[in-house]
């Protein structure tokens, strides 16, 4: 068996057996055999027509049964859904999934909301925090399925499909002829890729950026320029486009020219919210009201540094050693842990300017940037590892660093695959992981 697939299976089988009484246990052991031998035939299946690397998992772009990038990660992300499916199913919880188990394994959080905005349209000023190209493509297919949950999904799916195979072509114009398998695995079995099967916006946004940048590379400015505007009518975060696509072009005013595509696009939906709200920067105020997201300046900044001081001093000062942990002991991992996210980060942003160049670096700070920019009352980063996923300069970075390092690349890959199949299990129990 293969290591990824091999912990994956264990991680599920050893989850199910962590939250089911034993009654459930002895109803659903036979169930966990079954999916451990589904996930040992999807590794044996992935590791056809390949090289064995050192992480035991091989395949093959072109000549392996899994069809390249895109049928590999579809592959892992519904692998990752069918086991946490199973958590449900046999240790199931009182805010749970209803009749539609797969359909409802990963509806929580931001999910519901794009599912109202779809059916119901904007119909609250809280639901102007979330940009509209995402949710009218579910309420456009989801008259075709006729369920806006299976919409959601499918979207989601086939745009992270989409990017798996834009960021193997990208990588492989920067990266080793190794590179674009490193970054694939890192990409899918990355911890918070359960989004890609949930009815979120986070593939769907970086599918934009990727195929701006893909654009770009190949010297098509309208193309990159209409990608960029999709992307910032989906979420804000696409105007970090703007200077790191200008640097590609500069100094060809004709190739500029498209960029202004991102500026009008953005326009567009803030003349929406004004006609309909009376207010064109109620994404922002929605943000501001109902998510505590403070407005930028120097007090927001202070107060989240003193959130991570008293993080610290909590776990390492107050820590209780006979009792549960009480929420504020909760909040301080949660904070520490984003911390320690974003030191990460930033640390592979600034390696993007040599190994990446200049466009990639600008646009990998200008997202970091942008998503510390306002930070949350309660919790300064709150939803950080999921927004690293719109960073991919970060994949690329980070394979480069492990391709001359087999052991720690080991290490890093099974790590992303135990701790995404532990992430997805707490998100599926209501717990808010992304």
């Amino acid at each position: 068996m293969y290591l990824v697939t091999d912990e994956l299976g264990g991680l599920f089988q050893l989850l199910l057996g962590a939250v089911g009484d034993p009654a459930q246990l002895a109803q659903g052991r036979a169930g966990a055999d079954l999916l451990v031998e589904a996930l040992d035939d999807l590794g044996e299946r992935l590791g056809e027509g390949g090289r064995h690397d050192q992480v035991g998992l091989s395949f093959d772009f072109h000549r392996g049964r899994i069809a390249g990038p895109a049928g590999f990660l579809t592959a892992t992300r519904l692998a990752y859904l069918v086991g946490t499916a199973a958590t449900l199913l046999w240790a199931p919880v009182g805010h749970g999934p209803g009749g539609q188990l797969f359909l409802r394994t990963f509806d929580r959080w931001d999910s519901r909301w794009f599912i109202r905005i779809a059916e119901h349209g904007y119909s609250t000023k809280q639901a102007a925090a979330f940009f509209p190209v995402y949710p009218l493509l579910v309420r456009a297919l989801g008259w075709v399925v006729r369920n806006d949950v299976l919409a959601g999904m499918l979207i989601a799916l086939a745009a992270a499909a989409g990017c798996a195979v834009l960021l193997a072509r990208i990588a492989g114009r920067r990266l080793p002829a190794d590179g674009p398998r490193t970054v694939l695995l890192l990409f899918a079995l990355y911890p918070l890729a359960f989004v890609f099967t949930a009815v979120y916006s986070d593939s769907l946004f970086l599918l934009f950026v990727l195929l701006a940048f893909d654009a770009a590379d190949r010297g098509r400015a309208l193309a990159a320029g209409t990608a960029a505007a999709l992307a910032v009518d989906t979420r804000l975060l696409g105007l970090a486009l703007v200077p790191a696509l200008a640097i590609v072009f500069w100094p060809s005013v004709r190739r500029l020219a498209p960029l202004l595509l991102v500026p009008l696009a953005l326009g567009l939906w803030l003349l929406y919210l004004h006609r309909h709200y009376g207010d064109a920067l109620a994404f922002s105020h929605a943000e501001e009201r109902d998510w505590q997201r403070y407005t930028p300046s120097l007090h927001a900044y202070w107060h989240s540094a003193r959130q991570f001081e008293i993080a610290l001093s909590n776990l390492l000062l107050h820590l209780p050693s006979h009792t549960t942990y009480p929420d504020y002991i909760v909040l301080a991992i949660k904070n520490v842990y984003d911390l320690v996210c974003l030191i990460i980060a930033v640390w592979l942003s600034v390696l993007a300017w040599r190994r990446l160049g200049p466009a990639l670096a600008v646009f990998s700070w200008g997202t970091l940037l942008m998503i510390v920019a306002a930070p949350p009352f309660y919790e300064p980063l709150v939803s950080l590892s999921r927004f690293m996923l719109a960073d991919f300069p970060l994949f690329l970075v980070l394979a480069s660093l492990l391709e001359q390092r087999p052991r720690a690349r080991e290490l890093v890959i099974a790590g992303f695959a135990a701790v995404g199949a532990v992430a997805a299990v707490g998100f599926a129990r209501g717990v808010g992981i992304a």
